[in-house]
């Protein structure tokens, strides 16, 4: 891995590549990364950690405000770098707009050059501090609020919503009785004192204590003066190109392993070790729901933290970029998540009529 300028054979290299082959080096390379924290602090100043994604910027040659989206390398910074140090170009305080490494190709590596998500700002290379999807439940009186992760955006009939878990955007596993709290707002939280009211519950799966063949899954339609929010690539610390529409695509993604986006923005490498029909599933509290399908994921690294509580909802890709589930819950002890098939949650039985990816 180098932090220098890349070679012109490194970036003729990456422009040969497949778009599944773009997101399997940069998954590679987040992976890599996220493995050597000396390496990821070494980006630049104030870096906290890596994932990959989509950037979105204008390419070069295009007319102003024509914007695409690009597979790039996602560097999250504690803060802005302040504008004389930026314009000092300090040693080490600017990140790069690219790195290369050399990426394992059968039993040959070839140096390729990876783009990261920093964008020119004035003329000067600036890291954007991203998002987590990190969402909040509030009572529309008093009551729990419960903390969670957006999974995707997704859409049906020109709507837009927020696909998570029923127990957090209903607070259905803190209300009496299990009842969903159809008068719940749904907020974004980056931080405590910036709250923003995203949405309002639509939908629900069928899920409950002792109701079989459950889904904890539920919608939150987005409030209009909330779609730039949710539309905006910087809300998503991942965002899914595609989804995996039968179990055999998700089997085929296995072999490269998975990541889970938790609340905090780190980017968790799983593994699938199991896939069960009418699991039951633990929740806080002791409360047990019957799980019609779900993924067994546990941690490829046991060096690595296990997801929490609070990533309920999680977005689980594999590395090009495919949505293979959304996490429900886990067993942080063990390093273990649950996580739904996205073909239960898009064009499956959770919502009637369905919905797709936005």
């Amino acid at each position: 891995m180098s932090f220098r300028s890349p070679s012109p054979r490194a970036h003729q290299n990456w422009s040969t590549l497949s778009d599944r082959g773009r997101f399997g080096a940069l998954a590679w390379a987040a992976r890599y990364l996220t493995q050597r924290p000396a390496l990821v602090r070494s980006l630049g100043e104030g870096v906290l950690r890596v994932g990959h994604g989509l950037r979105h910027q204008r390419p070069p040659g295009r007319r102003r405000g024509v914007y695409v989206d690009e597979p790039a390398l996602l560097v999250v910074v504690d803060r802005k770098i302040p504008k004389a140090r930026a314009a000092s170009r300090a040693p080490g305080a600017l990140v790069p707009r690219w790195v290369e490494l050399r990426l394992p190709v059968g039993r040959r590596r070839i140096l390729v050059a990876l783009p990261t998500d920093v964008q020119e700002g004035r003329k000067l290379p600036r890291a954007q501090a991203r998002q987590t999807q990190g969402i909040r439940a509030r009572p529309a009186g008093p009551g729990s609020k419960v903390d969670g992760v957006a999974c995707a955006l997704v859409r049906r009939s020109g709507k837009l919503y927020i696909l998570g878990c029923h127990h957090v955007i209903l607070r259905s596993l803190v209300t009496p009785g299990a009842t969903p709290d159809l008068a719940a707002q749904i907020f974004d939280v980056p931080s405590a004192a910036s709250e923003k009211l995203l949405g309002i519950p639509s939908d629900a799966a069928v899920f409950g204590p002792g109701v079989p063949a459950s889904l904890d899954a539920a919608l939150a339609q987005v409030e209009p003066a909330a779609i730039p929010i949710v539309s905006s690539p910087t809300f998503w610390s991942a965002r899914p190109n595609s989804w995996a529409r039968t179990l055999d695509d998700v089997l085929d993604a296995a072999a490269g392993g998975f990541n889970l986006f938790s609340r905090g923005g780190k980017m968790i490498a799983l593994k699938l070790v199991g896939h069960f029909f009418n699991q039951p599933v633990g929740y806080g509290g002791g409360t047990s729901v019957e799980i019609a399908e779900v993924l067994v994921l546990v941690v490829a690294d046991s060096s690595q933290p296990a997801p929490m509580a609070g990533d309920s909802g999680a977005t689980v890709m594999a590395g090009n970029g495919m949505l293979v589930g959304m996490h429900i819950a886990g067993i942080p002890n063990e390093g273990k998540g649950y996580a739904i098939p996205s073909y239960q949650l898009l064009d499956g039985p959770a919502f009637d009529p369905p919905v797709t990816l936005a």
